[in-house]
């Protein structure tokens, strides 16, 4: 948002510079905080694939080897981990059985492993394009700042950089359909794409005339 906004470059600059002072009171402020933001996330990297979201990773990745056009289909990873063809030591040479049953959780807490568990690279490959092109139009609509208001720059920025969090590939996450918080995040990309239309029919006013005009032949009123 910082990028798109020149008024939030200097407190965003200054709120990263004294990041590593606010960090370290945190451990005096709220020390369950600290070792829970800070500790446990320091040792999940250092021992990223012996931690649970490198056994689930791992566990991702014997299945989509497995299956690499199709997939498994629908919420993949929640039916079949469980499987004992998938028990493997996989590409992080866990133990032999990859964490057991026990790495078998509801969903990859990423996306982009949920849709190549569920549909394989194609299916994925598809997926980063769709993500990419809600990006584009909503980053597009969050740098057009003619003629709007102070707000309305500022809900569209917010919008935008939403969509870029709640999809961020490096993180964890919850299931791509999951509720609420999926829910959230449709109704804020719908909202973001509203204002995409709305930019459309500004520049060309013919576009809802033309949209109108494009019916099928079956879906035209007969005579």
């Amino acid at each position: 948002c910082a990028l798109v906004l020149p008024s939030l470059r200097r407190p965003s600059l200054a709120l990263l510079v004294v990041s590593p002072a606010l960090i370290g009171l945190l451990a005096f402020v709220s020390p369950d905080a600290f070792e829970h933001l800070v500790t446990k996330t320091h040792s999940q990297l250092a021992h990223f694939a012996s931690s649970p979201y490198g056994q689930i990773y791992n566990r991702a990745a014997v299945m989509i080897e497995a299956h690499p056009v199709m997939g498994l289909g629908d919420d993949a990873f929640r039916h079949y981990c469980r499987s004992e063809v998938f028990l493997k030591p996989g590409p992080s040479h866990l133990r032999p059985d990859g964490g057991g049953v026990s790495v078998c959780v509801q969903h990859t807490h990423n996306h982009v492993l949920e849709a190549a568990t569920n549909s394989g690279f194609p299916g994925a490959a598809l997926f980063v394009a769709m993500i990419g092109s809600w990006w584009r139009v909503l980053g597009r609509t969050a740098t057009r700042q003619v003629g709007l208001s102070a707000a309305q720059i500022a809900w569209r920025v917010g919008l935008f950089g939403a969509a870029v969090l709640h999809e961020w590939p490096l993180s964890s996450q919850s299931a791509f359909l999951n509720m609420p918080l999926g829910g959230i995040a449709f109704l804020l990309l719908g909202a973001g794409l509203a204002e995409a239309v709305r930019d459309l029919k500004a520049d060309r006013p013919d576009v809802e005339e033309t949209a109108r005009g494009a019916l099928t032949l079956s879906q035209r009123p007969r005579e």
